[in-house]
């Protein structure tokens, strides 16, 4: 109602009157990645969050979400990767260790690789990068040949998205229009899709 110096106005008040209250800085944040594009901010904001609830959402997740909408994109690329690997590392710590051992060592006899790249490419995707996340993708792909498109066919059967017999029988074309068609579902479904400034005409 008061434009974004009434708001600025506003914010700057509320720091000073509930310092210790989450909306605040929750407030300042959304603010800073859908209006201003104040990168430093919403960093500010961030790292107050991260202090009144600490884990890897503020400490990893929303830090790259900043950079990848507001700010530097290989800062954000390394706040994915440092998501994905703490991630993969609590998810591990909460199985039991046959089935930890089970999950490593037949990912590895199949794909010859760990297993982080699903959640690289899950974050990436959810923030609503879908260019980085269709990398990751085609890297795992190069790099996993015929086992990797089956699980690849997998994950995006399992998302509810129709699979054309052609992308099924190896056409690289379908393939690719089946995996983007996937990834866009990922981003629109996400509650991280809509923050970022505007695009320009």
């Amino acid at each position: 109602m008061n434009g974004i110096d009434g708001t600025q106005r506003f914010l700057r008040q509320a720091k000073n009157k509930w310092p210790n209250d989450f909306w605040v800085y929750d407030t300042q944040l959304i603010f800073d990645l859908t209006i201003t594009g104040d990168h430093e901010s919403a960093m500010a904001a961030v790292a107050h969050l991260a202090e009144m609830e600490p884990g890897t959402k503020y400490e990893a997740l929303v830090p790259a979400l900043v950079h990848l909408k507001i700010g530097n994109e290989d800062e954000g690329i390394k706040y994915v990767t440092e998501f994905a690997e703490r991630q993969f590392n609590q998810d591990g710590a909460k199985m039991n260790l046959f089935k930890r051992w089970f999950r490593n060592s037949s990912n590895w006899f199949v794909l010859g690789q760990d297993q982080q790249w699903l959640y690289r490419y899950l974050t990436y995707a959810e923030l609503g990068r879908t260019d980085l996340a269709k990398i990751e993708i085609d890297e795992f792909l190069r790099e996993s040949g015929e086992n990797g498109r089956k699980i690849v066919l997998e994950l995006v059967h399992a998302a509810g998205i129709p699979i054309s017999q052609e992308a099924y029988s190896g056409s690289s074309k379908h393939l690719d229009v089946t995996i983007t068609q996937y990834l866009g579902h990922l981003a629109e479904a996400s509650g991280f899709k809509d923050f970022g400034l505007p695009e320009k005409n």
